[in-house]
């Protein structure tokens, strides 16, 4: 082989070997690329999602900031009759009581047949118009506010977990008298709870339209001569006359229980947030909180309730 042939040999090997070189170094360049596009990739996912939380965090906080929480003043029932609490007596007779004293809210009904209660309320009553009476609320950055009425939008809900109703009570003494007038010939009844008292939709809460009276019943009883039994928790109800009547009963206190007293704590949110799911013929987007009643009511029945407290306690994350 002639010299010449063995420079141009070794020439073409050269620059196979350097081609080959060079393109091993793009491909792993290429390779390198990929896998730091795919690394890119996976951290910009990362920030989406951390982005995302920030700004759902952000828009929760707005929204607290602008919402508006029912409160109840003076819960521990130190003031009296005036300022927060006035006397709610549907169907009084001589046997309904309504007292405070000593921080005890203490309520006795004895309606023989048709429907009654004691109680104490706050806000405006649905069948009494008072127009200047106002709402203890705060807002999500903690301003105190008196209000005509709370207003929540069903598609905003409240946040679970952060918003509870608190109660003392103390069943003393139940008694049968005759036949609820809802029930006759089977028993009488007892319910002991809060109602809150709401205008719903777009409603003039000054107005004669139908309103809704949700009842949060903490304990209920049926009576008959010789037994007394409890309504089961978690049972639910909703009656349209005149206006709605709708609820939950959230538990059960037996009749051994009578006597001692008895703490509560649920979430408010979670209960404000399903009622409308229980009124089936009416489409309701918002609703106004106008009053609250704080209560023992029996049909055919004597009770004797105490209140120690009642509480409305607003605790975010």
């Amino acid at each position: 082989m002639e010299r010449r042939e063995k420079i141009f040999i070794a020439f073409t090997l050269t620059l196979l070997l350097e081609a080959f070189f060079v393109g091993y170094a793009i491909l792993d360049m290429n390779l390198r690329l990929e896998e730091y596009g795919r690394r890119l990739t996976s951290e910009l996912e990362s920030l989406r999602w951390e982005l995302s939380n920030i700004t759902e965090t952000l828009n929760r906080i707005l929204a607290r900031s602008r919402r508006y929480y029912l409160m109840i003043d003076d819960g521990d029932f130190l003031s009296g009759f005036g300022d927060a609490w006035l006397r709610e007596e549907w169907n009084k007779n001589e046997y309904t009581v309504v007292e405070m004293q000593d921080g005890i809210l203490h309520l006795e009904c004895n309606n023989t047949g048709e429907w009654g209660n004691a109680g104490v309320y706050q806000g405006k009553h649905i069948d009494q118009y008072d127009y200047a009476r106002r709402l203890l609320a705060i807002t999500g950055d903690w301003r105190r506010v008196y209000l005509p009425y709370i207003e929540y939008n069903v598609d905003n809900p409240i946040e679970l977990g952060e918003y509870f109703l608190e109660a003392a009570f103390r069943i003393n003494k139940i008694e049968f008298t005759n036949y609820s007038i809802t029930h006759p010939g089977q028993y009488g009844r007892v319910n002991v709870g809060i109602t809150f008292m709401i205008v719903y939709n777009d409603a003039d809460i000054y107005g004669e339209g139908e309103k809704i009276y949700f009842d949060i019943v903490f304990t209920g009883y049926c009576v008959n001569e010789t037994h007394i039994w409890n309504v089961p928790k978690n049972f639910t109800y909703c009656h349209y006359y005149r206006h709605i009547h709708t609820g939950y009963f959230i538990w059960e206190v037996r009749p051994e229980e009578f006597g001692e007293w008895i703490t509560l704590k649920i979430d408010l949110g979670y209960y404000l947030n399903g009622f409308t799911d229980l009124i089936k013929e009416r489409k309701i987007y918002k609703y106004k909180i106008i009053g609250f009643i704080v209560f023992a009511e029996s049909s055919g029945c004597y009770v004797n309730v105490d209140y120690d407290y009642i509480r409305i306690v607003y605790q975010p994350h």
